[in-house]
């Protein structure tokens, strides 16, 4: 590559062979392009003279140029004009004049400085980098904590919020995975998250409640407009703790498993789920901007090199947020790149998406923000606090302005050994008493048996021990939820610590058995008012081997009121199944 583009150069004209050559002191006989081109080669390919070269630089050409390769050889403009700033300048011996470089930084280089010899036409060879990339100092990540009161904070800075969960996210997830499991939660058919009505009601079931500055949570037209719901719904759905089935929220196949873990293993299994989830993008998230990527990448590798960062924050100190931002950009910048390659950003004037328009700060460093606002925060791994902000157009979005690991956050990342876990005692099953009441202790299992518990059984209290009670009622509700009684008394001999009381298991039976008397179903009939032509068609045997079944025992009821003769009918304590 090295010499493919010194083949480009000319012979005439500013800063072409003639001058390359004089700057790097090779006198030459020849004026043939060909021998320019190869003595200029033979020079440039010998690494001790690149070596040289790079000692020769003075500090603003040093910076300039280590940034560059830090950066992956690319700069922004405005990186370039910070760093330039710093120094004083000979405008005379600039390269301003000439073109060709556009906003690279060879422009900034003195005419007739050597540092010119490792870019040509304003492209550094790979040759060239690959070997001052050994040469470039590496930046030692180190953050410093700030001493922040947060009250204080929160008074002086206007529109700005803490978002602080630590290990209450396992009470707000346990919450929520009992009220998908007691209550119908609608998802919308394009997202298959949960809708308006469905938001609500879980922003009521977290100990720490939706961020919203300006309006009410019933204002809010959609979940993308929240933050920590958003966040915490998709968690549950990738970890497959809940899924959408016909229109609604239910519970997935690690429900029950994620319930029996401590705090803990459930931090690491939903932060395993999500590092490596499909299903979330956080380049969407970014509210103020509406972009697409060139292709869907390997989103694990942009999210583990976030937390890879975070291993080398002090522990429960505020650290602003353009530190972490600014060691990334200068140590990775092209993290997000490398996975979604172009970004593209929709203008709404011009109705069109076009490439590269905007800072690595309004892509890259949102898209490290929205990992901690709405992910690593859901599970207690990080604080932040955020600002309410707004672009150009007054779109509104939240800025994170600084963040903290937390004990739980450092310990999952390997980095806290002093955390200790809450011990959990071991199961110890239910207890059934006479009075039919349920009582179930603490223990790895009591969140089990509360969800299963809520499908057929009368809540009476809630704390360390909580009580249930069974009942003719419990049972109704246990039918409502398709599960047969005779599943009920099985999961109550396998659950139970004592034998089921003689008097309730007796019950049960005789529930069970007045449970299968009467059913409302939608059936096709053959009608007619004369019982003896009835007789007759069913004696033809064309007509009988289609006869699915005779109903004896049965009237007519408005399908529409289907509902309503059942609940009537159980009123009269007879329990009635709707198929």
């Amino acid at each position: 590559m090295l010499k493919e583009m010194i083949e480009t150069m000319t012979t005439y004209g500013s800063l072409e062979l003639p001058d390359y050559l004089k700057i790097a002191g090779i006198k030459m006989t020849s004026r043939r392009k060909a021998d320019m081109v190869k003595a200029l080669y033979d020079y440039l390919s010998n690494k001790e003279n690149i070596i040289n070269i790079w000692k020769c630089t003075i500090p603003k050409e040093k910076e300039l140029i280590s940034e560059f390769i830090r950066a992956g050889g690319t700069l922004e403009y405005r990186e370039i004009k910070e760093i330039v700033s710093k120094y004083e300048i000979n405008q005379e011996k600039m390269l301003f004049g000439y073109s060709g470089y556009g906003n690279g930084i060879q422009k900034y280089f003195y005419s007739e400085s050597r540092a010119n010899l490792l870019f040509i036409k304003g492209k550094m060879p790979i040759e060239i980098y690959n070997i001052l990339k050994e040469m470039v100092e590496p930046i030692e990540v180190k953050f410093l904590a700030e001493n922040l009161g947060v009250d204080k904070y929160l008074c002086d800075e206007d529109d700005s919020a803490l978002i602080s969960i630590r290990e209450d996210f396992e009470k707000e997830l346990t919450s929520i995975i009992k009220l998908v499991n007691s209550t119908k939660l609608k998802v919308t058919q394009a997202s298959q998250m949960p809708n308006k009505t469905a938001m609500i009601k879980i922003n009521e079931a977290l100990i720490h409640k939706d961020i919203f500055f300006d309006q009410d949570i019933s204002e809010v037209r959609i979940i993308d407009n929240t933050t920590r719901i958003y966040g915490i719904s998709k968690l549950l759905l990738e970890s497959k703790i809940l899924q959408s089935e016909n229109g609604n929220l239910i519970l997935g196949k690690m429900a029950e498993e994620f319930l029996t873990m401590n705090t803990v293993e459930k931090c690491k299994e939903i932060l395993n789920a999500y590092i490596f989830a499909k299903d979330i993008d956080e380049l969407k998230r970014i509210k103020e901007l509406k972009v697409k990527a060139e292709y869907y990448g390997n989103y694990a590798n942009c999210r583990n090199l976030i937390l890879n960062y975070l291993e080398k924050v002090p522990i429960n100190k505020w650290i602003n947020i353009e530190q972490l931002l600014r060691y990334i950009k200068k140590l990775d910048r092209n993290f997000l790149r490398k996975e979604v390659g172009t970004i593209y950003t929709y203008s709404d004037y011009e109705r069109y998406y076009y490439p590269d328009q905007n800072y690595w700060e309004e892509e890259a460093g949102r898209f490290i923000e929205v990992v901690l606002m709405e992910y690593l925060t859901a599970i207690g791994m990080v604080d932040v606090l955020i600002k309410q902000d707004y672009t150009d157009y007054d779109i509104e979005y939240f800025k994170v302005t600084y963040f903290k690991l937390t004990s739980l956050g450092a310990y999952i990342l390997g980095i806290n050994k002093d955390y200790k876990i809450e011990e959990i005692e071991d199961e110890t099953g239910i207890i059934i008493q006479p009075n039919y009441e349920i009582m179930v202790p603490g223990g790895l299992m009591k969140d089990v048996h509360c969800i299963n518990l809520d499908k057929f059984a009368e809540k009476l209290s809630e704390d360390t021990v909580s009580i249930y009670k069974i009942s003719f009622k419990s049972m109704v509700m246990a039918l409502d939820n398709d599960i047969s009684i005779e599943e009920v008394i099985e999961y109550l001999k396998d659950a139970s610590k004592n034998k089921i009381p003689e008097n309730v298991l007796m019950s049960l039976n005789e529930w069970n058995e007045r449970s299968k008397k009467i059913k409302i179903r939608k059936v096709t009939i053959v009608e007619t008012d004369d019982k003896y032509l009835l007789e007759e068609l069913k004696s033809y045997k064309e007509i009988k081997k289609d006869i699915a079944k005779e109903l004896p025992y049965a009237f007519e009821i408005n399908s529409k009121n289907a509902n309503k003769v059942k609940r009537n009918i159980e009123k009269k304590n007879h329990f009635c199944i709707l198929e």
